[in-house]
């Protein structure tokens, strides 16, 4: 699909500055660390500008971090890398919990101050990357979830299984998620 490829080609061409990622946030606020605490940032869909990194020495920095915080990877970031995290607009990792009434229930208990709602309510509308962060995944046939399952689940869950089925992984997909 054509638009697809503009809106990952938009993506892959979004600015960094001096920035080292561009990451969303998140609401990850419980930490004891006051570092971690400011900068929480949400690493499933992120860009990484590899060349300043290695500039700059970070990504040994970050290997040092792993080892010694031994906390999880968009932890290390957050620690090792304010202010040079930019953002990265929703559309291009629009995240959720379910359904969209959980996921704004999310936004409005831990990340109302720091995004725009208005952008939220249109990369629900046309996201271009989804990531679904919750157990069991809703590609799945079965499920027993907490969250409510709606129709823009039902929506991507067979947008997915279209994809699927254009690749030589569909009899396992298949296999494992949907007998």
């Amino acid at each position: 699909d054509t638009m697809v490829f503009k809106d990952l080609w938009e993506m892959f061409n979004l600015p960094f500055k001096e920035n080292y990622f561009l990451a969303q946030p998140t609401g990850k606020i419980s930490f004891k660390d006051k570092v971690l605490k400011q900068n929480p940032i949400n690493v499933g869909v992120m860009l990484i500008n590899i060349k300043k990194l290695r500039e700059d020495n970070k990504d040994f920095e970050l290997l040092h971090y792993l080892f010694v915080k031994k906390i999880t990877e968009q932890d290390i970031i957050a620690y090792a890398c304010p202010p040079k995290i930019g953002y990265l607009p929703f559309k291009y990792g629009m995240f959720f919990f379910g359904g969209i009434k959980s996921f704004i229930s999310y936004i409005n208990r831990n990340m109302i101050h720091r995004v725009n709602l208005t952008e939220i309510e249109e990369a629900m509308k046309d996201p271009t990357i989804i990531h679904i962060f919750c157990t069991p995944k809703h590609w799945k046939k079965r499920t027993k979830t907490p969250y409510e399952k709606g129709p823009f689940c039902d929506k991507y869950q067979n947008i997915f299984y279209d994809y699927a089925k254009k690749t030589k992984y569909y009899q396992s997909i298949y296999n494992m998620y949907m007998k």
